[in-house]
């Protein structure tokens, strides 16, 4: 009994200190962004992404960018600073991978609402692209439904993918998040229209 109380203690710490924290991880004053970024993530490359998500049967995770792009950029940054993101990332298999250099992502499978970046896409484990998991918050771009703005805008999105194609049951530290309240967003810093390639 006296393990069961602890344990349930130690949720409600966990909780009180996510809601306090909210969606900072670290202070990034001064740091480089970009180290972090490919530190923090367990990013696979394109090909090797898609045939380690059938043998281990995890989500997959696609972020579409361009190395110049301003959008891109700012994303990265806000990127490694969130703590949920991470915890969630390691439900998936995170793939990235760069318009222009990749040449599978020219293929319609992976524009299915225009040639922008950055761009997010779900698929199921064989492959499948799950084209309702796209960016459904209020005031998400309706022109460009797999571009975010934020982090939460993500982790809403991860959360819908787990619940829905995922065999795994969500932790139960996951289980109510999705818009259960608000996160901590620095809108300044938000990414406010995606970058339009042609």
């Amino acid at each position: 009994m006296n393990k069961c109380i602890k344990f349930l203690g130690a949720l409600n710490i966990i909780a009180l200190a996510n809601q306090i924290v909210g969606n900072n991880l670290i202070n990034t004053e001064g740091s480089n962004s970009a180290i972090s970024f490919e530190q923090l993530f367990k990013w696979k490359s394109f090909a090797y992404g898609f045939q380690e998500a059938r043998a281990v049967n995890k989500p997959i995770f696609l972020l579409i960018y361009k190395a110049q792009c301003p959008s891109c950029q700012k994303l990265k940054q806000k990127f490694f600073k969130s703590v949920r993101l991470m915890d969630l990332s390691d439900r998936f298999v995170m793939i990235k991978a760069e318009m222009g250099r990749d040449a599978d992502i020219e293929e319609k499978k992976f524009q299915p609402d225009g040639k922008y970046v950055p761009r997010i896409l779900f698929f199921r484990s064989n492959g499948d692209f799950i084209e309702e998991a796209c960016n459904m918050h209020v005031d998400a771009d309706k022109e460009h439904k797999y571009f975010y703005k934020s982090p939460s805008e993500i982790i809403n999105t991860m959360l819908f993918v787990l619940k829905n194609y995922s065999k795994e049951p969500l932790s139960v530290i996951f289980q109510y998040e999705q818009s259960s309240y608000p996160e901590y967003c620095d809108m300044e810093d938000d990414i406010l229209v995606p970058t339009l390639l042609h």
